[in-house]
């Protein structure tokens, strides 16, 4: 056994899925078409439209009560796009989005100087400040009206459906591998700071990065996973959690339905890049 598959719980399984399958909590919908569209929402479940990993390209996205972004919103993460991208969630017909960044969305981690954010070498051809920016998009009145960007927090939101409220806890961070935004070391204490953070009442998890294991490999044969263990060892303490979003690897688009000692959650990666496909998800209320 690897050191790093040592660290995962053993009474963990996750069984991947293809296509649509349902549990007595959850109905997923990860294949569907012209042809074969949606089924209408049952009574009694709120409808969570899954997506990441957009890079500035804007795609057809079914609608849903709410809608969730799991980062990566931009190519170079300059303040331009952030903002076109923003706006292009906002104006979705979704009545609630929730929102956060990824390692590309370069200008809205602090900790980056200007000059480190020019990833290609290109200016920016927006001047606005960032936190000028965004407080288009994180102010009392955006909330009010369902838009919330999540950075290393959380936020309760009600379904626009039955009323129900959701707790949603979402982080932009994913392990260091090259130049990014949002990155710790690998197996660091850094990365335990910020997932020891996490509510330990979370229905719904929103992160960039995958936990180890799980959607996290590239389609070769002989890839590795690139997801985080910390982030797995975190996962078994929350005891609400029926839904995690993530994406960051491309290729690993899909959803497995993961049972533990705590119950079982669906995990979703959403990256939007390779299959160009949402994944739907209604939970019951």
């Amino acid at each position: 056994m690897s050191f790093l598959s040592s660290l995962i719980p053993s009474l963990v399984t996750s069984t991947p899925k293809s296509g649509n399958f349902k549990t007595a909590n959850a109905h997923v919908y990860a294949s569907y078409s012209s042809s074969k569209p949606l089924p209408s929402v049952p009574a009694g479940f709120t409808r969570f439209v899954c997506i990441s990993d957009t890079h500035s390209r804007y795609f057809e996205i079914p609608p849903g009560d709410i809608l969730l972004h799991a980062g990566d919103l931009t190519t170079m993460g300059y303040v331009g796009q952030v903002k076109e991208s923003l706006e292009w969630l906002r104006g979705l017909p979704h009545p609630v989005k929730v929102v956060i960044a990824g390692n590309h969305d370069m200008c809205l981690d602090e900790t980056i100087s200007s000059t480190e954010q020019l990833v290609g070498g290109e200016e920016d051809d927006d001047d606005t400040p960032m936190e000028e920016m965004m407080k288009e998009f994180t102010s009392s009145e955006a909330k009010s009206k369902g838009f919330h960007y999540l950075q290393f927090e959380s936020t309760t939101i009600k379904s626009p459906r039955s009323g129900r409220q959701w707790d949603i806890w979402g982080s932009p961070a994913t392990p260091k591998k090259g130049k990014g935004a949002f990155t710790y070391p690998p197996n660091s204490n850094a990365a335990r700071d910020i997932y020891a953070k996490i509510p330990s009442q979370t229905d719904i998890f929103l992160t960039h990065t995958p936990p180890f294991g799980m959607l996290d490999k590239k389609r070769q044969k002989g890839s590795p996973s690139l997801g985080c263990p910390i982030l797995q060892e975190q996962l078994d303490s929350l005891d609400n959690m029926c839904l995690h979003v993530f994406g960051h690897i491309h290729q690993a688009h899909g959803t497995q339905l993961v049972t533990s000692g705590r119950g079982q959650h669906i995990a979703v990666n959403a990256a939007m890049m390779e299959e160009g496909i949402a994944v739907v998800i209604d939970l019951k209320d």
